[in-house]
């Protein structure tokens, strides 16, 4: 606190706005102060040399006459400067101050703190501005609140929502499957071929409903880890074999590097970890046209590995790039190719490679394609800091 109020101190003393203020009172005082100078000294000198003519004065009653000038100027100089200094310090409690409280004030509200208050007591023009301030930033809280409390009940909607929702598809899909494979009876061919539909339209929504519920549980601060030392290698090659098929149907050529066959031990929530790889993948898959290219690559770094998903789909336009990660992003081009998706995968994926103490990020050209990273920090001495499994 002692040292807020000594800065505070020194800044008033080396503002900017106090020596202007000083030189302009110091300026427009020593303008009259020059000529009343001037005339003085003209005005006594006529004299003194009018009383030396008719011999009322000495040489030495001379010098001393003079000297008693030269001392009264000086006098009302000294006093004049102390009178501008006292001017001017005035002038900066009554308006510099103020600007300066104002100025700090805006900085706070500017930086995300609306618990400032303007204190300034003063009627004028500046006590008008402090009350507006007050005033405005009294509406900025009441407006964050609305926010926080619609955030807080859309999350709770999308909660209650999809739990809903889950039981139902749930047994959807387990009676639409109980057809296909026969155990309701036979079914021809055309009546297979609506259950499929209607079994891959199940399952989307599914998907659906198990992205909102993450979103949720990441807002409300329920979106756990269980870390465990997992073989990476494994755990890729466990997961690529569907997407692989995926590939296929869609007639994209699909490549895994990994040049490092050897076990790849890391400390990882292989779940979490398995839904940002599928985000990836089933993006790439989904976004590249026929005869496209879909690349999954990994390397071996000293402190982490880095894993690429690429491939020569649609790409990102770059308007929308900043908004990538955000929740419900789908880019332009993609929503006018295919209406399906919830835009939760990027946010998903993001919200876990962070918690796992990476980064992720992508290089991206409209047309052309994408190619997004992520790491995962590849350190020995973590394994004590999740040695109990939970984050």
């Amino acid at each position: 606190m002692n040292n807020d109020k000594q800065k505070q101190k020194i800044y008033f003393w080396q503002g900017v706005i106090f020596k202007k203020i000083l030189l302009i009172f110091l300026f427009l005082s020593f303008i009259p102060l020059i000529f009343s100078v001037f005339l003085t000294v003209s005005s006594y000198q006529s004299v003194i040399e009018d009383l030396q003519a008719r011999g009322f004065l000495q040489q030495d009653e001379i010098i001393q006459l003079r000297q008693n000038i030269f001392i009264q100027i000086f006098l009302v100089l000294f006093l004049l400067v102390i009178l501008t200094i006292f001017v001017s310090i005035l002038v900066d409690k009554n308006i510099t101050r103020p600007l300066l409280a104002l100025m700090r004030g805006v900085k706070e509200v500017a930086d995300g703190n609306l618990q400032v208050k303007f204190q300034i007591k003063s009627k004028d023009e500046l006590g008008t501005l402090a009350i507006a301030f007050n005033e405005m930033i009294l509406r900025l809280k009441e407006q964050r609140e609305r926010e926080a409390l619609a955030a807080k009940l859309k999350t709770e909607f999308m909660s209650i929502a999809a739990h809903q929702l889950r039981t139902p598809l749930s047994s959807i899909k387990w009676i639409i499957k109980m057809v296909l494979d026969g155990d309701m009876g036979s079914v021809n061919l055309e009546q297979r071929d609506f259950m499929e539909k209607a079994y891959d339209a199940n399952e989307r929504m599914i998907t659906l409903v198990n992205d909102l519920l993450n979103v949720t549980r990441i807002e409300e601060g329920r979106f756990g880890f269980e870390f465990s030392s997992v073989d990476f290698n494994k755990l890729i090659e466990d997961t690529i074999p569907h997407f692989k098929q995926q590939a296929r149907i869609r007639n994209v050529d699909f490549v895994y590097d990994n040049p490092h066959k050897e076990p790849l031990v890391l400390i990882i929530d292989s779940q979490r970890i398995k839904i940002a790889l599928t985000n990836l993948l089933d993006n790439a898959i989904h976004y590249t046209p026929n005869k496209g290219l879909v690349n999954l690559s990994v390397s071996k770094k000293d402190d982490f590995i880095e894993v690429s998903v690429s491939d020569t789909g649609v790409g990102v336009p770059e308007s929308q790039k900043s908004r990538v990660f955000s929740k419900f992003f789908r880019g332009d081009n993609v929503v006018r190719m295919q209406t399906e998706g919830t835009g939760l995968g990027l946010y998903l994926t993001k919200n876990i490679i962070e918690k796992h103490g990476g980064k992720i990020w992508f290089e991206s050209e409209e047309g052309k394609g994408s190619t997004f990273h992520f790491t995962i920090p590849n350190k020995k001495e973590e394994l004590d800091l999740f040695s109990d499994g939970h984050f």
